[in-house]
């Protein structure tokens, strides 16, 4: 981790810091809010770089968006959820889009690599780059085609 990410970092809760990004991303997006649910339990507070959290969980829900625009209204919904397990919190960010094939799984961070026409293949990679600078970790699974996906990312606690 860089020294400048450590000075930018601060200790918070992430449900509250999730529901900050929320409140912005709400006043930017029509509709969204009907769609998105949140699931929080008491956790330890973790260390995070704020703005770099922020990106990766407007890109999470973006993607989800992106993931869900082919599909009917009625059946779109993404949850975010906020929880800890041990010394770990979580945060999983779920869907009811697309899903992705098999194959894609173990590329999906890659830079440059995108399934979408128009994608560069930036985005993801930037996720798991600066979610691993702030000690944490991503991953994503899903149940298949047309089945979702969900991303789910963790960090330590100062509990051992």
């Amino acid at each position: 981790m860089s020294h400048n990410l450590l000075f930018y970092s601060t200790e918070t809760y992430l449900a509250d810091l999730i529901d900050e990004i929320l409140t912005l991303y709400y006043s930017t997006q029509d509709n969204v809010q009907k769609i998105l649910k949140t699931h929080y339990s008491k956790t330890d507070r973790v260390k995070v770089h704020k703005s770099r959290f922020t990106f990766v969980i407007v890109n999470l829900i973006q993607n989800a968006l992106d993931a869900m625009s082919k599909i009917e209204p009625s059946r779109r919904e993404i949850s975010i959820s906020v929880y800890q397990e041990g010394a770990k919190v979580y945060v999983t960010v779920a869907d009811t889009g697309c899903g992705i094939a098999q194959e894609d799984l173990i590329k999906i961070f890659s830079q440059g690599y995108s399934t979408k026409r128009n994608g560069f293949g930036f985005e993801l990679n930037s996720c798991a780059n600066y979610t691993g600078e702030m000690n944490g970790k991503i991953a994503v699974s899903t149940q298949g085609i047309g089945k979702g996906a969900e991303f789910k990312i963790s960090f330590p606690t100062k509990r051992r």
